[in-house]
């Protein structure tokens, strides 16, 4: 996945996603990180940019998880 220059990470109890901020092109889409099952509830997302890492919490489980990302066509 090419990550868009402008971006918001959302977490909505069924899923983590990232949208793209950009007014035109290809940049507008929303990508979907992370699915959940119906006994999920992501409610937080942060970012750590230099690293590539997003965490995210889930409060049904009371966990918190990480995942990677790629920002370059080249991963």
């Amino acid at each position: 996945m090419l990550v868009p220059s402008n971006y918001v990470l959302v977490a909505d109890m069924a899923r983590v996603s990232l949208v793209g901020l950009e007014l035109h092109g290809a940049d507008r889409s929303v990508y979907a990180l992370v699915y959940g099952q119906f006994f999920n509830s992501f409610t937080a997302v942060a970012l750590d940019a230099r690293r590539q890492l997003v965490y995210y919490t889930d409060v049904n489980r009371l966990l918190t998880y990480l995942l990677t990302y790629c920002v370059t066509l080249s991963c």
